[in-house]
């Protein structure tokens, strides 16, 4: 082999990626023969070797690349861009669309794929010679932007292209293009190989290796698997071969080709690979001939997968076993002839399995099987093969009687039926498959589960998930239903967090390892306590004590605040308590409360004349009233009170200590003469002089005040106004005073007949 990478040590040294590395520093004449040729029977003139693209201003569209650390399927190679040469390097990052006024794309490309309007067009070219091969091959790998995922980023429809054209020096015949897709003459693009996925409708997807995204080791967005560009030729003519790759359109979504390095080689023509994918395999027991006879050869050496198989020296070879054939011709030259050729059997997609376990998804304990849903377990491309179902063996070699279900009751567990499976070349091979019900998962029936309702409101809510320990071996995949319908067709699921409105009754679909799915219920009882209907809240006096009881008909009492278990408390004084009372194995804490009563406070007492009203504050209608050592009343109302001293009492309902207050019914003048005959001539409240806050006021029918009486005027009135006697007539006035030692105010009030003269 020719081909070197000493120039490699050109590049950058640094640490290397885990992307491509590219390097720009390689000749045209390098490239092809250092890096791209791989076989001693081929001449290239040296004269004729021409790259052209985009080169300036530190941008170039082709040159060297390596995989470095990456996955890249190539090791190593040329690449040729429609863009620059460095934006190739991942990771997938960018979008590459690089191009450049006067960047042309090129006519014998067009007239090859028959389309127009291309630009920035890198070209590869060179003559060459082949001393004894009988066709020439290489390897390659096509990248693009255009291979797009989502929306965003464009539309279908768009591709760029390029080609591999050969024909012979000086010919007038058409090109001949060689980037095509194996065994077609479709040419190689976005829209004749696109993978799933993508934006685009997937087609000839076994062709296309994968999107890149994120750290890839291109920043191409997809790219195809390794293909082949084989084109026969005849040894000793000189052909001319022009790789070209160009933008169509716009220079938008740059593509790139990458060429292996090493792979342009010559070989000989073994003949069309037989692959189960394009339907022309070998039969079970079949075997074709390899024939590499080669006029002058000096030997031959086959391979089988890389192998070298001991004893195979002849010019043919007959295969009966599948696997990738090489052989290794060599010339009186001393150079050496490869040709490889691919074999596959029908028979060699043996059964990938023979035996399966199904569940019983709905529980019924019947299961009906669609025995087309196990092809692809059976035989990986059962697309390439028919595949029929019998109950016997007699019946599936006399075909008849095929079956495409299989049905399960609930005493059957296990079944062995046979597939024949077949070509439309080959004949049918047998194999038996059986089928086997799983075990369902299980566990001992979860007992009722008894819920107290803690607040009595006929409610309590519940985590389900608390109640799983009663499953052994649980796997995480449960799920709750309110049915058992809903559980045994695992539809509606409902959340683990539920609350009880009473005696319920929930499901769960769960499993166990290795098991299959089962259901189970769980029944909740919501049990209540009850209230004690005789213990209410107390109203005592101040400073006695009272007795609390619970009543009977429960199971147990605890009375917080001192642990009593009786239902009955006595010498119970002012305070909250609470009693857990026990009903049905269920607990409810009741609050009583025993309050101080009010005492009543008098907060006035009003005389008018001779009817005494009592005030009270906050007046409630059990309040009781007696004047002196009288009879108590309901009325705050005395009438006829003489004049004088008197008490009055106020007694709550609950017959607490009544409260005193005394008070005053003074002598209220009702007529005066102010003639100075010393006769009623002055209106005299002089006792008032002892009196706390005493008060004495004089008023006419307006509400004119005419008369305030103070410790100066002794709280005398003499009948005038502003020095002046006041007319004859009514006038009206008021009295108030605290009593030495109380705080109650005592008022009284009358009216008054003023005659002047």
């Amino acid at each position: 082999m020719k081909y070197i990478y000493h120039l490699f040590l050109l590049f950058t040294i640094g640490v290397q990626a885990q992307f491509i590395q590219v390097n720009s520093s390689y000749t045209p004449t390098q490239l092809v023969k250092d890096i791209f040729l791989g076989s001693d029977c081929i001449e290239i003139d040296e004269r004729s070797i021409e790259i052209s693209g985009y080169h300036q201003s530190g941008f170039i569209s082709y040159g060297y690349f390596d995989k470095g650390t990456s996955d890249f399927p190539l090791e190593n190679g040329i690449l040729l861009s429609t863009g620059n040469l460095n934006a190739a390097v991942g990771p997938n990052n960018y979008l590459q669309s690089f191009t450049a006024n006067n960047w042309e794309g090129d006519r014998d490309l067009e007239e090859a794929l028959e389309i127009q309007n291309t630009l920035d067009a890198t070209i590869l070219e060179f003559d060459f010679i082949s001393l004894q091969d009988d066709r020439i091959t290489f390897e390659y790998i096509f990248a693009s932007e255009q291979y797009l995922r989502t929306a965003s980023e464009g539309r279908c429809g768009y591709t760029d292209g390029f080609a591999f054209l050969i024909k012979e020096v000086d010919s007038r015949d058409d090109y001949q293009n060689i980037a095509v897709i194996p065994y077609t003459s479709i040419p190689v693009s976005v829209l004749t190989i696109f993978g799933n996925g993508g934006l685009c409708p997937p087609i000839n997807p076994q062709y296309f290796r994968q999107f890149n995204i994120g750290h890839s080791a291109t920043n191409f967005n997809g790219e195809t698997v390794v293909l082949n560009a084989v084109a026969n030729i005849i040894p000793g003519k000189k052909y001319h071969i022009k790789l070209v790759i160009a933008d169509q359109g716009n220079g938008l979504y740059d593509s790139g080709v990458f060429l292996k390095a090493g792979s342009f080689s010559g070989g000989k023509d073994l003949g069309e690979d037989l692959l189960v994918a394009t339907n022309n395999a070998l039969c079970l027991g079949e075997t074709t001939l390899l024939d590499a006879t080669t006029p002058n050869a000096t030997s031959y050496k086959w391979y089988k997968d890389n192998i070298e198989i001991i004893g195979a020296t002849d010019a043919t070879y007959i295969v009966n076993l599948p696997g990738n054939y090489r052989v290794e011709i060599l010339l009186p030259s001393g150079c050496t002839i490869t040709a490889e050729r691919k074999i596959e059997y029908y028979s060699n997609l043996l059964i990938l399995q023979n035996h399966f376990e199904f569940c019983d998804e709905d529980l019924d304990g019947s299961v009906t099987l669609n025995l087309m849903d196990y092809n692809y377990q059976i035989i990986a491309n059962a697309n390439t093969v028919q595949i029929k179902y019998y109950n016997t063996l007699a019946d599936a070699e006399a075909n008849r009687n095929e079956i495409h279900q299989l049905d399960f009751t609930t005493s059957e567990h296990s079944k062995t039926i046979f597939v024949a499976i077949s070509t439309d070349r080959c004949s049918s091979v047998f194999h038996p498959i059986s089928f086997s019900k799983k075990t369902l998962s299980s566990a001992d029936p979860i007992p009722t589960i008894e819920i107290c309702d803690e607040l009595l409101d006929h409610q309590e809510a519940i985590n389900l998930e608390d109640y799983l320990t009663f499953i052994p071996n649980l796997n995480d995949d449960y799920r709750f239903f309110t049915s058992e319908i809903d559980a045994r067709n695992n539809i509606n699921p409902i959340r683990d967090q539920q609350n009880l409105t009473g005696n319920m009754t929930f499901y769960i679909r769960f499993s166990q390892a290795d098991l299959c799915e089962n259901i189970m219920s769980i029944s909740f009882v919501l049990k209540q306590a009850k209230r004690s209907e005789t213990l209410v809240d107390h109203t005592i006096c101040e400073g006695t004590t009272t007795t609390l009881n619970a009543g009977d008909g429960f199971e147990s009492y605890l009375w917080l605040h001192n642990g009593s278990t009786s239902p009955i408390i006595t010498d119970v004084p002012v305070g909250t308590y609470h009693v857990r009372l026990e009903l049905n194995g269920c607990f409810y804490t009741q609050e009583v409360v025993v309050h101080a009563a009010e005492n009543p406070v008098i907060e006035n007492i009003i005389v008018s004349g001779n009817t005494v009203t009592v005030i009270v504050a906050n007046p409630n209608p059990s309040y009781m009233f007696a004047l002196d050592d009288g009879n108590f009343q309901n009325s705050h109302i005395f009438y006829n009170v003489s004049i004088g001293n008197h008490t009055i009492a106020v007694q709550s309902s609950n017959e607490c200590l009544p409260v005193f207050q005394t008070f005053s019914i003074v002598n209220m003048v009702n007529f005066i003469s102010p003639n100075s005959d010393g006769i009623n001539d002055v209106l005299d409240y002089s006792d008032l002089m002892y009196k706390l806050n005493p008060k004495f006021q004089v008023y006419n029918r307006y509400g004119h005040i005419l008369f305030e009486g103070s410790t100066t005027n002794h709280f005398i009135w003499d009948g005038t106004f502003n020095g002046k006697t006041v007319a004859s007539g009514n006038y009206w006035y008021t009295l108030e005073w605290t009593e030495p030692g109380s705080e109650q105010v005592n008022r009284q009030t009358n009216s008054i007949l003023v005659k002047s003269k």
